[in-house]
Parts: C-alpha cells; structure tokens; sequence
C-alpha cells in the first residue's frame, strides 16, 4: 500500500521564450528562483479561485475509473 502524505507540489508549466527571459530577470532582481516564483504564483491563484483548499483539514478525493 502507497504511503500516504500530506503534501505534493509537482507542476508542469510552459513558457514562450519572453516569458521565461521576463521570469528569470525578475528571479535575479528578487534573488529568488524561476520555480519558487511559479509556486508563489499558482498558491495566489488557488487561494483565490479554491479555497476550499487550504482549509485546515482539507482532502482531496480523486476517482480513476479504467477506460472499458
């Protein structure tokens, strides 16, 4: 049986060339990295669009059903 945790942060993003160049000189001006400031970026938007989310006790339920 999987072991079960309390937290996972795995993302794919896609840039176009200008954003990435945008990204990493705001990453060097603010001394953080491109990573951290796409994490910071995507918890706004789900506080704001789901917070159910971060609730204290919050679960998530996912459902797979195999294809027939």
């Amino acid at each position: 049986m999987a072991k079960l945790t309390s937290r996972s942060r795995t993302v794919t993003t896609r840039f176009n060339p200008e954003t990435l160049v945008a990204a990493e000189l705001v990453a060097r001006l603010t001394g953080r990295t491109v990573s951290s400031l796409i994490e910071y970026a995507l918890i706004l938007y789900m506080r704001k669009n789901y917070p159910a989310a971060f609730t204290p006790g919050a679960t998530v339920t996912v459902k797979l059903e195999e294809a027939p």
